[in-house]
């Protein structure tokens, strides 16, 4: 449900076109009971599965220490993991890059 707001006209002196802006954000408070879901890339571990990850040493069990080389090409997925672990449980889904090679056989 949208809050009405009342503008008043009377702060326009002149006639023209006008933008207004409302910010109607919103401060979000994450329980201990929030988790989250951090999605990224890793050359280690199941892929394009939500794995559930309590701790710092499930998470380097099951995508591996910190990968450099994909920090490299901008994926720093194993860093944000290891950030949001420091509040709680977090998913991890790894979104590994397949390559597809299309063969077409004739008959």
């Amino acid at each position: 449900m949208a809050n009405k707001v009342k503008i008043d006209y009377s702060q326009f002196k002149a006639s023209g076109v006008y933008t207004l802006e409302f910010d109607a954000s919103q401060s979000v408070i994450l329980t201990s009971q929030t988790i989250r879901l951090v999605v990224g890339f890793s050359n280690k571990g199941p892929f394009n599965t939500p794995v559930y990850i309590p701790d710092p040493t499930t998470m380097i069990s099951v995508f591996g220490d910190i990968d450099r080389s994909l920090e490299n090409k901008g994926s720093f997925f194993h860093r944000s993991i290891l950030t949001c672990l420091n509040t709680g449980p977090v998913f991890g889904l790894n979104l590994l890059k397949l390559t597809w090679k299309l063969v077409i056989i004739f008959k």
